[in-house]
């Protein structure tokens, strides 16, 4: 099912808001506070058909992952002024970063038990700007461990805040998807689901 409203989507708004409660007041808080990144292989799961990241951003969410039904929401950037006021300001300091006009941007999430998976694209821009300026969010937040691994082939970083789940930041072309669950195995099923 998708929900289209000016809420903020469920997986953002849920890494997001964890992110910030994690660390209290971005004020004050610094990137320095990350630990230098490690290296690290998280095994490959079953291989199946992806899309490609050029079709509506909402396709490249699954519909499911592991049994369970994601609930996908999207935000497109004029309305993100719309959402809860907290929302909109973690939203504002990740994209104060990332060059481009709001209308170029679209976030879609996919929510279920214990799992959020969200894709963000900027079009016309490069994803790695996106995925720069969530990681520097985090990070801004608190201190966080942030390691490259693979996952299903695929170059990820594992953001790992303190008492917090680990975040998965993948880009690929114009799109950042963000992968989050408590489960490791969910985590590879969804990335086996990403193009």
């Amino acid at each position: 099912m998708t929900t289209r409203s000016a809420r903020a989507p469920g997986a953002l708004a849920l890494l997001l808001a964890a992110v910030s409660a994690c660390g209290g007041s971005t004020s004050g808080a610094s990137p320095a506070a990350a630990t230098p990144e490690a290296d690290a292989t998280v095994a490959p799961s079953r291989a199946v058909a992806t899309p490609s990241t050029s079709g509506p951003l909402e396709d490249l969410v699954p519909d499911e992952v592991g049994g369970i039904k994601l609930t996908k929401e999207v935000v497109h950037g004029p309305d993100i002024g719309e959402l809860d006021p907290a929302d909109a300001a973690n939203f504002g300091k990740v994209l104060e970063n990332v060059e481009g006009p709001p209308e170029a941007f679209t976030a879609v999430s996919g929510t279920g038990d214990g799992l959020a998976v969200a894709a963000w694209r900027m079009e016309g821009t490069d994803g790695a700007q996106l995925g720069d300026a969530f990681i520097g969010f985090v990070l801004e937040v608190g201190a966080a461990e942030v390691e490259d691994v693979t996952i299903d082939g695929k170059d990820v970083k594992r953001v790992t805040p303190a008492n917090t789940t680990p975040i998965h930041v993948y880009v690929t072309g114009e799109v950042m998807f963000v992968v989050s669950a408590d489960d490791p195995e969910l985590v590879e099923e969804a990335f086996a689901a990403l193009p």
